[in-house]
């Protein structure tokens, strides 16, 4: 018995529902019954669901699991009359599938029994679960509130910036008046529909709202938080337009009143000192906005404008700007580089056996002289040292009579230079696999300083692990939408995974690959260097979906725990690197991603 019940809510807007379903039915995990409430929609919505009854028949033939569609089309009072007839279809209060109603209304007359869910989760037409694997991810935690807040990302939209929302740990008075939960990653007991009442469909914008208000304040609803993305929502609603401001403060104030009319008076106060329209400076600039003395200085402004002025005048503060950091980061160098020079002799210890632990990474071009040193001393600063530090340079351009001053220094406290084949990125681990193959093989890309406890954290991670398993400190979440993998360029960071996410490690941050756990396949240059010549971490990663390798984050990670040492190579991307600028401004990473997976048939 399935635990959950999706409901979504649709007018007009069948490309939305389209998308909608796709994500639902490529769920791993399908035993779930899904409420589909359409408003009497007239641009071929219904078509689209019936497309969608047809698809999971078909699936549901293949592994004999599926989803249980209910539907109906008929015209509502909004969106909360439409959510509620998807809570009165889940409490078997409502006959479903509107243009089909015999055949269930005859299977009521049979006492055919209705099965209930436990949760709600209301994903309306448009938004979609986050990946492929949210429903099963979901159902491995201990589920045990009448309210269960996940987080959930709000899409770009012509009225905002993409945000992340993550619900609050442990929920508060504070957090539900002055922020919300977003319904659509919020799972509600159905017994609370019950307990409570519906949703006040007097309201247009804050029934959920106040209904969350209402069940946690009033009402003693228990309240849990899972820190998983369980929805990516569209921020086209009215609640998200600048014209709706006004309709929540009105709803907000009579909905407050109903609700908790004896703290009314504080929490309505505590509301408007958030305001941002409540600060001093603007509440003066607002005024100022509408008097003659501002409309011509603001005529000069069109001018200025016209003339390309504040272009100009901004070229040449991100000039200084750059020029400054560069001299920063210049004289850091500098600084570290006399610590290079009175590093001890002789730090590292290795014991030549598979108890080793290899840091691994690679180098080109004027990167050997200008940021790898001072990777470098970030790594043998580290609170626990790798056993060896080995350096992998192309044999074509190195040697070592032409190593830089810095470098050589750094062998005498322990660095091993080894030199090879040149394949390009790849040097900072295909090498070591072949000459470690029984070791744990520390990664480190070479133009970041490193946290101190880099190392530590990795080794711990993977000496507590099953040593199948690959630490990573910063990742790429690679999901699936639909069943086949989205863009890399949309795949997005570790700051959207939780515990049970699918991550791809990224070298720049640092990750451990225990021993023995690829095979030959991972060696063969002739397939990496044609397919992804320069995206050795896909290349990595494909190797590990193969095998069936996991890769976990660090309980630290992120990339707070490095910095760039030419920080000017991340703010101007124009003059960013070759690999850079060919991977991610142009795009070349997609299509090495996609070469990839038609070529392994993931």
């Amino acid at each position: 018995m399935s635990k959950l019940s999706l409901i979504t809510i649709n007018r007009n807007n069948a490309e939305g529902l389209r998308k909608t379903l796709a994500s639902v039915v490529a769920q791993t995990y399908r035993n779930v019954e899904h409420i589909i409430v359409d408003g009497g929609s007239t641009d071929g919505s219904v078509d689209v669901i019936r497309e969608y009854e047809k698809q999971n028949s078909l699936l549901l033939g293949r592994d004999g699991v599926g989803l249980t569609i209910k539907w109906l089309s008929e015209p509502d009072k909004g969106i909360y009359d439409a959510m509620n007839k998807g809570i009165e279809i889940v409490q078997g209060r409502r006959v479903v599938n509107a243009l089909n109603r015999s055949e269930l209304v005859e299977e009521k007359n049979k006492g055919i029994e209705i099965k209930h869910r436990e949760y709600c989760l209301f994903l309306n037409s448009g938004d979609v679960l986050a990946n492929d694997n949210v429903i099963e991810n979901w159902l491995r935690h201990d589920l045990k509130a009448d309210i269960i807040a996940c987080n959930a990302v709000f899409e770009q939209s012509r009225y905002q910036n993409e945000q992340l929302i993550i619900s609050p740990e442990a929920v508060s008075a504070r957090d539900l008046i002055l922020s919300f939960l977003p319904h659509q990653a919020t799972f509600i007991r159905r017994q609370l529909f019950t307990d409570i009442h519906l949703y006040d469909t007097s309201f247009k914008v804050i029934s959920d709202w106040l209904f969350f208000i209402e069940a946690i304040l009033v009402r003693n609803a228990s309240y849990q938080h899972i820190n998983m993305f369980v929805a990516r929502c569209e921020t086209e609603g009215i609640s998200n337009q600048p014209q709706s401001g006004t309709i929540i403060d009105e709803e907000f104030t009579r909905g407050l009143k109903k609700v908790l009319p004896l703290y009314y008076d504080v929490f309505a106060q505590l509301r408007q000192e958030e305001k941002i329209n409540s600060h001093p400076y603007r509440q003066y600039a607002g005024q100022m906005a509408d008097s003659r003395w501002m409309q011509i200085l603001w005529g000069i402004r069109k001018r200025l404008i016209n003339w390309g002025y504040f272009q100009w005048k901004a070229r040449i503060k991100q000039q200084i700007h750059y020029a400054n950091i560069r001299r920063e980061d210049a004289a850091l160098k500098r600084k570290l580089a006399k610590e290079i020079e009175s590093l001890p002799l002789n730090m590292l210890q290795p014991a030549n056996d598979k108890t080793d632990i290899i840091l691994s990474l690679t180098s080109y071009g004027r990167r050997v002289a200008d940021t790898l040193p001072y990777t470098l001393l970030s790594i043998f600063r580290q609170s626990r040292l790798p056993n060896r530090v080995v350096l992998w340079l192309d044999q074509e351009n190195w040697r070592d009579d032409n190593l830089p001053s810095l470098i050589k220094r750094l062998q005498k406290s322990g660095l091993e230079v080894r030199y090879c084949e040149d394949i390009k990125s790849y040097k900072k681990l295909i090498p070591a696999l072949r000459a470690f193959p029984h070791n744990p093989i520390i990664v480190v890309d070479d133009d970041s300083y490193y946290d101190k406890d880099l190392v530590r954290w990795l080794v711990d991670a993977y000496e507590q692990s099953d040593k199948r398993t690959v630490f990573a400190t910063c990742a790429n979440i690679p999901e699936k939408r639909g069943g086949k993998y989205i863009p890399y360029s949309e795949w997005k960071g570790d700051a959207y995974a939780d515990g049970q996410t699918e991550v791809a490690l990224i070298g720049c941050g640092g990750g451990i690959y225990p021993p023995d756990i690829f095979d030959n396949e991972i060696l063969r240059s002739e397939i990496f260097m044609s397919l992804v010549p320069t995206a050795d971490d896909l290349w990595f990663w494909v190797q590990e979906k193969r095998r069936n390798i996991s890769v976990r984050l660090t309980p630290r990670h992120g990339y707070h725990l490095l910095r760039t040492i030419n920080r000017i190579e991340d703010m101007d991307v124009e003059n960013a690197d070759n690999l850079t600028r060919t991977n991610v401004i142009q795009g070349k990473n997609n299509k090495q991603l996609f070469d990839l997976i038609d070529y392994y048939k993931l």
